[in-house]
């Protein structure tokens, strides 16, 4: 087990047997480093309802139902969390189910909404804990087990591009 400290340059994902997070950053030292996580699954809210919920258990897709409340406007509402299996099939178990009830937070992507639920951004600083393995091309790489923001100063770059 590690603990590695790293300052947030890029997250992407990308679908293995199932969908990876893949943050890339520098530690304190300018090494690269990439983290993993391979636990995080992507998901989508709908209003709770027992036709909605038919059309779920029958759905291939759909990897677990979760019974929670979120706030929509001024009040708690009865949601249900609907765990995927793969990112690019959260629009598809939408629309399997958008016919018979309300549905929210569908589009926001894989990796943003992995950041959201983390707290942190670009730039930012984590300290991820998990196991090293090898990922060539990288001076260190770690399996996480656990992410959290902590502070920290942007690191000097050699290079930096902006993509308009």
């Amino acid at each position: 087990m590690t603990n590695t400290k790293l300052c947030v340059l890029d997250v992407d994902y990308v679908v293995e047997e199932g969908p990876v997070i893949r943050i890339f950053g520098v530690d304190e030292n300018g090494n690269s480093v990439i983290a993993i996580d391979k636990n995080f699954r992507p998901y989508l809210y709908a209003i709770a309802n027992k036709k909605t919920k038919e059309l779920l258990k029958k759905n291939k897709m759909v990897t677990g139902i979760e019974r929670t409340k979120r706030r929509l406007g001024i009040k708690d509402v009865s949601v249900m969390k609907i765990f995927v299996d793969t990112p690019p099939n959260v629009p598809s178990v939408r629309d399997a189910i958008k016919m018979h009830t309300d549905c929210y937070e569908y589009s926001i992507n894989f990796y943003k909404r992995y950041m959201i639920d983390k707290g942190f951004y670009t730039l930012d600083w984590v300290e991820v804990e998990g196991n090293g393995i090898t990922f060539s091309g990288f001076d260190m790489c770690v399996e996480i087990t656990k992410v959290k923001r902590i502070s920290g100063r942007t690191p000097k770059f050699k290079v930096l591009a902006f993509d308009l």
